[in-house]
């Protein structure tokens, strides 16, 4: 997607928040971009609360992924 990560090996963490039952998902990993963090995220919020959600996120390219 973006490319941050072509090259180097660098670090990211994916971390989805629940407030309302102050849960909290993270997921670590050392390849792919930064964008794919993020969807990794919202990946992590789906597939554990997958009812009444709201999901809420500032990327355009999250966006389009979700709703493709």
């Amino acid at each position: 997607m973006d490319g941050s990560s072509r090259g180097s090996h660098v670090t990211w963490t994916a971390i989805a928040i629940q407030p309302q039952t102050d849960k909290i998902w993270l997921d670590t990993d050392t390849h792919q971009s930064s964008q794919w963090a993020e969807l990794r995220a919202a990946w992590l919020v789906i597939t554990h609360e997958p009812w009444h959600l709201v999901l809420c996120t500032g990327s355009l390219a999250i966006f389009k992924v979700l709703t493709m």
